[in-house]
């Protein structure tokens, strides 16, 4: 009889300490699962800005890390699409290029399929003209803009969504020649295509 009443207290004592275990394994797993809540993504995108008394049109590339679906921070690559033949003051044909480097961070507000969004980003812009064929000159700068922005974005599937953007480019100093840096200064859009290529 005696051996049963030591033996009910270790089988009530084991009892608890295991649901105390698993208690703990599961809320562990829980955190866990808030830990890995971040995603990679890339995302090709059409970008169009004032630019030089006309809108110039850039193809871009981002890749960036999202954080629990709110918080998104990256890089992007871009190069302009047009051709500026008028734009300088020069009379002669010329070549325009612009390619720039940005790093950016966006905060997303909500959990709904649409959701606004509000970001910065800074761009390091290369920019370059060639007059005409018979000159071959040659003159470049790097001009450094500040973008405020804001937008929404899309999700409509688990792997894909669409961001629109509208921002203003405050750019700082320019020395290129025949460009002044409210040539830089205006408006700008985004249209985004995301796809979530990891989930960590």
């Amino acid at each position: 009889m005696l051996r049963f009443l030591f033996i009910f207290p270790l089988v009530a004592a084991s009892l608890s300490l295991k649901t105390q275990h698993e208690e703990i394994i599961f809320a562990d797993t829980l955190q866990g699962d808030k830990v890995k809540n971040t995603r990679i993504v890339i995302a090709p995108a059409y970008n169009f800005t004032q630019f030089a008394g006309t809108f110039a049109s850039f193809a871009t590339l981002s890749a960036a890390a999202s954080f629990n679906n709110h918080l998104e921070a990256g890089i992007s690559a871009s190069f302009n699409l047009n051709d500026f033949e008028k734009q300088i003051i020069f009379p002669q044909y010329y070549q325009y290029n612009q390619f720039n480097l940005g790093v950016y961070c966006q905060y997303s507000f909500f959990k709904k399929k649409i959701r606004p969004l509000a970001g910065m980003a800074l761009i390091f812009t290369f920019a370059e003209w060639q007059s005409g064929e018979q000159a071959q000159d040659k003159f470049t700068d790097d001009i450094v803009i500040l973008k405020l922005y804001v937008g929404a974005g899309w999700q409509f599937t688990g792997i894909f969504s669409i961001q629109v953007n509208a921002g203003y480019n405050i750019p700082g100093d320019v020395e290129l020649i025949s460009f002044v840096p409210d040539d830089y200064r205006g408006f700008s859009g985004d249209i985004i295509l995301k796809i979530n290529i990891l989930q960590l």
